[in-house]
């Protein structure tokens, strides 16, 4: 597992800003925002966590293979988390569970594909990658165990590739700990905690028993890989013909080229864009989220449409908010078999934002208040049939 000490490319430390200024970022993260339901519960949840894996990553390449130039890391962890966070959308994580503990756990599922995401996406990163600093003393070698974030480590780095690097588990899990906040998964249960440890999956392979969580987190992963090794394998170098000259991709100290950086020949049009800097929006290729499964694919254009999840989360949400009695002062039936929603109703079990999101996606609200919302006949019908049942009982 020794590297080469061949270096492939230099860089100073760089804030979380300046990162996903850098790389063009920013789209992917107001998206997230928008998904985990606004800037406070992004800022509360994810954010610590996202400024941790910058301060360790900095602008080290992922691996060889794919994202192989600087702040490849970075970027493949943004664009997985966030494409994670897209896919929990169609996923039900607890089949067995109540409506009122998939409540309870779909926003905890959420925040640990995030987490587990950019753990999985940074040892990849330690298994591939050796940091030095290059301050001008005798070169030091980092430590990705190390309390201290590379950021902090030393202003000036540079990157070597390790050979030969193993992407076990069970030879990667000691770089974890300093990635996140001593207890900061103490609030979780043993199941969720579970689910989050299978989920860090950093040699990609497909086990026999996965989980929800654990399936949709390896396939975002794949997914971005492939894109980005699809755009490489786009660059083809032109041979210089009649009046053009070959012009040489970016080398490193030693002449070699930097990987991810092909050449061009002038005059031609330029290469394809990596998806570290092209356009962010959406991943690289457009990607279906299986609605029933939650798995992640390339779009199938015999794929017929298949029933909105949302609809049997909504469905259950509505049905635990009949059941609730001191939800009743917030809840009113109006014309046209409808019920009036109010705030207080809306934030039953999450943020009111989700479940607005929620229900729209399900085709059960009808319109949208400043103070509420107003459901279709066919939601009142389920919440009314759920407070039927509990005062009959």
């Amino acid at each position: 597992m020794q590297s080469r000490f061949v270096i492939i490319a230099k860089t100073q430390s760089t804030s979380l800003a300046q990162l996903v200024h850098r790389y063009e970022l920013m789209r992917l993260i107001d998206d997230a925002i928008v998904n985990v339901g606004g800037a406070e519960a992004f800022n509360g949840h994810y954010l610590p966590v996202l400024e941790r894996f910058a301060d360790r990553v900095q602008e080290v390449p992922l691996q060889k293979a794919a994202f192989a130039s600087l702040g490849g890391a970075f970027a493949c962890g943004v664009r997985s988390s966030t494409l994670a966070l897209r896919a929990c959308d169609a996923t039900i994580f607890s089949p067995t569970a109540g409506a009122s503990e998939r409540l309870t756990n779909d926003a905890r599922y959420r925040w640990l594909a995030f987490c587990a995401a950019l753990s999985t996406v940074y040892l990849i990163c330690t298994a591939s990658v050796d940091v030095l600093s290059d301050d001008g003393q005798d070169s030091r070698t980092y430590s990705w165990s190390d309390d201290t974030h590379l950021i902090d480590w030393c202003p000036t780095l540079k990157m070597a590739w390790v050979n030969k690097p193993q992407y076990l588990l069970s030879r990667l899990h000691p770089h974890l700990s300093p990635l996140f906040f001593p207890g900061q998964f103490a609030h979780l249960p043993r199941t969720l905690t579970s689910d989050f440890g299978a989920a860090i999956n950093p040699s990609l392979a497909t086990p026999s028993a996965e989980g929800p969580l654990a399936r949709i987190v390896r396939q975002a992963i794949e997914r971005i890989i492939a894109d980005e090794k699809s755009m490489i394998s786009g660059w083809v170098e032109q041979p210089p013909s009649t009046g053009q000259t070959a012009t040489p991709g970016p080398a490193d100290s030693s002449g070699q080229p930097i990987p991810g950086n092909p050449a061009t020949a002038s005059g031609d049009a330029a290469p394809p864009q990596s998806p570290m800097t092209s356009p962010p929006g959406q991943p690289s290729t457009d990607l279906t989220i299986d609605e029933e499964t939650g798995e992640i694919s390339a779009p199938s254009p015999q794929s017929a449409p298949k029933e909105n999840p949302a609809q049997v989360k909504s469905r259950e949400w509505l049905t635990a908010l009949g059941s609730m009695t001191e939800m009743d002062p917030y809840v009113t039936e109006i014309s046209g078999g409808r019920i009036l929603l109010q705030r207080k109703a809306m934030g039953f079990g999450a943020l009111p934002t989700v479940n607005s999101r929620m229900l729209l996606d399900a085709g059960h609200m009808d319109k949208k208040l400043t103070d509420g919302i107003e459901t279709t006949a066919a939601a009142a019908a389920i919440y009314l049939a759920a407070k039927a049942s509990r005062s009959s009982s």
